[in-house]
């Protein structure tokens, strides 16, 4: 898991977003697309997302509960840079396990703060603010930007946030 569609994971000082060039991704704001819309873009990727990740505090913490929108039969747990953060990795059961988590994540619910969904080619990120594609597929992200033309096309020169950033709150 350590380099996927060009992103190191590992690197938390950088947002992946940022690792590639403007042709191997595309931006949604979390909030705008309906779940008709992410339903739409799931099934533009064509492959399967069959891996989740997500980002952990090590300690005491509120759990995430992941059982309640997900089937998980084997998780891996992948030490990170940052002391107190870690990186759990769960094996998805399908494309309903995905959907779940995203109404999930939209809702505030008790949610991991970044959560990476990924095959060899293409990476879907969750985070606060955003949904990312990062693709080795540069025609699967032309085709992403034409058919959502809401998406994220100005950064207003604000540097996207790492991992290691929202860490330091």
């Amino acid at each position: 898991m350590f380099r996927i569609a060009g992103v190191d994971f590992l690197n938390t000082g950088l947002s992946p977003f940022i690792q590639v060039d403007d042709m191997h991704r595309f931006r949604l704001m979390i909030k705008s697309p309906s779940l008709a819309d992410f339903k739409k873009l799931l099934n533009m990727l064509s492959s399967e997302l069959s891996t989740v990740a997500f980002t952990k505090q090590s300690g005491p913490g509120k759990p995430f509960y992941l059982h309640r929108y997900m089937t998980i039969s084997s998780w891996q747990v992948l030490p990170c840079p940052i002391d107190s953060l870690y990186f759990a990795v769960v094996r998805l059961n399908g494309r309903d396990d995905l959907i779940h988590l995203f109404n999930a994540y939209r809702r505030k619910r008790s949610m991991p703060l970044l959560m990476y969904f990924y095959n060899e080619q293409t990476v879907l990120r969750l985070s606060p603010f955003y949904l990312d594609v990062i693709s080795d597929d540069r025609y699967l992200i032309a085709e992403l930007k034409s058919c959502f033309p809401y998406r994220v096309t100005e950064y207003d020169g604000v540097p996207a946030i790492s991992e290691e950033e929202w860490g330091e709150e």
